[in-house]
C-alpha cells in the first residue's frame, strides 16, 4: 500500500510505518529532492529550528498531538491536517490501532531504555 500527496509522490505505507516522525520528515525532503535549508526558506523558519524540527522537536510534536488526541479520544486534528492536505482519514479497525499504539510504545522503551526483549 501506499500514500499519494498532493503532488502525486508516492511513499510506501511500511516505510511510515516503520519509521519514526523524523526518518519520515527525512524521508519526504529526500523524495521531494529538498535540502533542510530549501525547506526552511520555503516554509519561513530559520535554518536552525528547521534543523532542530527535523531532529527531534518535530517527533515531539507529533507524539504531543497524538496523545491530545488520545486524551480527548478525537481524531479531530487528525482529519482537518488530512483536510489540507486533500486527504482523507481512515479508521481502522479499534483493536488494530490498540495494537499500533502498543507497539509505538514497546518501540519507544526499546529507544529510550535499549533492546528490553531477546
Amino acid at each position: 500500500m501506499t500514500t499519494h500527496g498532493p503532488a502525486g509522490e508516492v511513499l510506501e505505507l511500511e516505510l511510515i510505518e516503520r519509521a519514526g516522525f523524523s526518518r519520515t520528515l527525512s524521508e519526504a525532503a529526500m523524495h521531494a529532492d529538498l535540502d533542510h535549508y530549501q525547506i526552511a526558506d520555503r516554509i519561513h523558519i530559520s535554518h536552525g529550528y528547521m534543523a532542530k524540527f527535523m531532529r527531534g522537536v518535530g517527533e515531539q510534536w507529533a507524539k504531543r498531538l497524538i496523545a491530545f488526541m488520545r486524551v480527548t479520544n478525537s481524531i479531530a486534528p487528525l482529519v482537518w491536517l488530512a483536510d489540507q492536505m486533500g486527504c482523507d482519514v481512515t479508521v481502522r479497525h479499534k483493536i488494530s490501532a490498540e495494537l499500533a499504539a502498543a507497539r509505538a510504545k514497546v518501540a519507544e522503551l526499546e529507544q529510550r531504555h535499549g533492546r528490553l526483549l531477546a
